[in-house]
């Protein structure tokens, strides 16, 4: 047995009647004004095939009819209109498909003559400027469908609209630039009207007919064109003295711009030619006014290059962020118009112009990231809907503001004051009908659309405001990373001159000091041996010239000492650091035959830079001492043993002698079988020295032309408590 739907009632309209078919052709979805074509009700029908209803009405046509729906389904066609006739009466048939659903759209064929096309009625709305599209788009409709009155609604970003364009036979009832409230276009009437091409209601006061579905099937009704129109818009529709309404969305760059409304106060027919007429001259409007947006942006862009060109190089080139921002603030906040401006970096702020004070502004950045955590935040409406949350009078209506930065190092606010303005709003309404007073039983539900005068609202931000924000936000995130990187890049060779600068002190306090206390001890031998006069002196001026040498050593070890590189222990990832010197190694080395494998590259408890300097010596080592192999072979890998993080590189190439596997950590040490390979002997010494540092471990396990193996334990990060 057939199960109906139960927990959703979907109404449309009864002009004219939807039926829904499935892959099988099976009937699974009908609408109760069926009746008017066929004399058996809709129920009837749901669960049985299609053809038994072509069959009740239009056999002779059904063979043309499921042809149709076959070029459909195998997408050779997207939809077609049919004209037909049972005999009685003359019926257009609009064919689509929805989903895994055939729409099978069914009317009365009010005319015989098509409504003739005429490629300058394309060429009238093309040929018109941005100022005026809309009005000559609007006059145009007029003209085919007929109407008291077409306009063009403008949606905003914040889904609050404007009528922006009006043809109307009675200029005393002009809606042009009235505005409405972001209530009056809720999301799911947004969705409404992108579902289709067009809305058309030929009677707002007719009844709606019941679309009966099957229970397990999810037939998307709304995509139809029988689907009502929002109620709210039929209500204000109504309260205009309106009877009926045709509405085009007029979609630009993938969002609902705006929409094409069309009313009559007579109930008035318009016939399939020139509904779809009319949708062709609105798509192509759409088309427009998106090609009018791409030009205002491209000229936008080419306003504000110079600015962000001239921004970008001074603060390349200066080292304080915040004052090279506030030399600039003049020309951004022309760019934005804007009355207030105010950027914080830090704990420094700056305002102009007409600003809230320094605690409403942390206060509202608190806020802002507690409504809407993400980089760019608009709101022509902050002080409407937030005024209560901040402390004391706030000077502004609308904000836009952007953020960057560990815990938003870096704010920039634009600040926009009030424009009183007369705004439509709307307020639902519901009325519970009675059998005594009414004939039936039911709740009907309704809006009320008012005019009031809108306070604590400024104008709304819009696309160029957005874009600057956008761009001048992606400005600033490149340059902190471009000096973050630079920083970083300053820092390493500051670790690295000192490292170098610790070599230089151990060189001068093991292989200078040495050989100067047998110098000294020799001279003063020498000069107890001595009796000539004249021989004497020359021995002193060596002793005194000995004597100086060791205090400029003194001194050089003690100021080595005394510039000791502070830095803190933290997880540092490897697999990206490795790879990288890995990759670098290669290139500089010009090993590319090299095979270089990896295992697990653990996280170590380390500092950044120290580590990439260990493991740029001691990869770059395995490279360059086993590139000359026939088949050179590296593997890196990591694993954790008692409680420590070891690293392991293991090369195929020279190895070291066994008997000098020790000192070859000596500054300026090298293995005897190097050959010309080129290099200093200071690598292996620094890092024993940064290891240390580190507290960790290096052992080396070699072979002469067997490769190396080495072994670095590093401590693993403390357990928390």
């Amino acid at each position: 047995m057939l199960e109906f739907t139960n927990d959703r009632q979907t109404l449309i309209q009864s002009y004219g009647a939807l039926i829904c078919t499935d892959r099988f052709d099976h009937i699974v979805g009908i609408s109760g004004a069926i009746d008017e074509i066929t004399d058996r009700p809709a129920t009837d029908y749901l669960g049985r095939d299609i053809r038994d209803f072509l069959a009740d009405r239009f056999y002779s046509q059904s063979k043309k009819i499921l042809n149709t729906v076959r070029g459909i389904k195998q997408q050779e066609i997207a939809n077609k209109v049919l004209e037909l006739n049972n005999g009685e009466k003359a019926y257009m048939l609009y064919l689509s498909q929805v989903n895994n659903h055939i729409h099978w759209e069914w009317e009365l064929n009010t005319v015989s003559k098509p409504a003739a096309f005429h490629m300058h009625d394309i060429a009238h709305v093309l040929e018109s400027s941005q100022l005026t599209l809309w009005h000559k788009l609007s006059e145009k409709i007029a003209q085919i469908v007929g109407f008291d009155r077409v306009y063009v609604y403008q949606i905003h970003e914040n889904n609050s609209s404007e009528v922006i364009a009006e043809h109307t036979k009675d200029p005393t009832q002009s809606l042009l630039y009235s505005r409405f409230s972001a209530d009056f276009f809720q999301p799911e009437d947004l969705e409404n009207y992108m579902a289709t091409t067009y809305r058309y209601v030929p009677d707002l006061f007719a009844p709606l007919a019941s679309f009966h579905e099957l229970k397990e099937e999810l037939v998307n009704a709304k995509k139809s064109h029988l689907y009502p129109l929002p109620l709210l818009h039929a209500d204000f529709a109504r309260s205009l003295g309106t009877k009926s309404v045709i509405a085009y969305p007029l979609v630009a760059n993938g969002r609902l711009w705006g929409i094409l409304m069309a009313h009559s106060v007579t109930a008035s027919t318009i016939d399939l030619s020139k509904r779809q007429l009319c949708q062709l001259l609105c798509i192509y409007a759409a088309k427009k006014q998106e090609s009018n947006i791409k030009n205002n942006l491209l000229e936008f862009q080419e306003n504000i290059h110079d600015t962000l060109l001239r921004l970008r190089t001074d603060l390349m080139s200066e080292p304080d962020l915040f004052t090279t921002m506030v030399s600039h603030l003049e020309k951004i906040q022309q760019i934005v118009p804007a009355e207030g401006l105010a950027i914080c970096i830090g704990d420094q702020v700056h305002v102009s112009g007409v600003a809230p004070s320094n605690k409403q502004i942390q206060q509202i950045e608190n806020l802002i990231q507690t409504i809407k955590d993400k980089p760019i935040f608009l709101d022509s409406n902050f002080r409407l809907r937030h005024a209560d949350k901040i402390e004391g009078a706030l000077n502004f209506a609308g904000i836009m503001a952007l953020r960057l930065g560990k815990g938003s190092e870096i704010k920039i606010m634009w600040f926009r004051q009030e424009e009183i303005d007369t705004v439509y709003h709307t307020t639902p309404l519901r009325q519970h009908l009675h059998m005594d007073e009414h004939g039936v039983e039911d709740t009907i539900y309704t809006h009320e659309t008012w005019q009031r005068a809108m306070l604590d609202t400024a104008k709304s931000w819009d696309t160029n405001d957005l874009y600057f924000a956008q761009h001048l936000r992606n400005l600033l995130h490149d340059i902190m990373l471009a000096k973050s990187e630079e920083k970083d890049r300053i820092n390493q060779k500051l670790i690295s001159l000192n490292n170098e600068l610790e070599m230089l002190t151990f060189t001068l306090s093991h292989d200078l000091k040495n050989p100067l206390s047998v110098v000294k001890m020799s001279s003063q031998m020498l000069s107890r041996k001595l009796t000539d006069a004249n021989d004497r002196r020359w021995i002193d001026m060596l002793l005194d010239g000995v004597e100086d040498i060791e205090i400029m050593v003194d001194s050089v070890l003690s100021v080595g000492k005394s510039k000791v590189y502070l830095f803190e222990l933290v997880e540092i990832p490897m697999i990206q650091m490795i790879r990288k010197i890995v990759s670098h190694s290669k290139l500089v080395l010009n090993s590319f035959n090299s095979e270089i494998t990896f295992g697990e590259l653990l996280p170590i408890w380390g500092e950044r830079n120290l580590l990439h300097q260990v493991f740029q010596n001691i990869i770059g080592n395995a490279i360059k001492y086993s590139k000359d192999h026939i088949a050179p072979k590296i593997h890196i890998h990591s694993y954790i043993l008692d409680s420590k993080t070891i690293y392991e590189i293991q090369d195929n190439g020279i190895g070291i002698p066994k008997g000098e596997l020790e000192s070859i950590f000596h500054v300026f040490k090298r293995s005897s079988n190097v050959g010309k390979i080129s290099g200093t002997g200071v690598g292996l010494a620094l890092v024993r020295r940064i290891l240390d540092r580190l507290e960790a471990t290096i052992l080396l396990q070699s072979s002469e032309q067997e490769g190396t193996n080495v072994k670095i334990s590093f401590k693993t990060k403390p357990l928390t408590k």
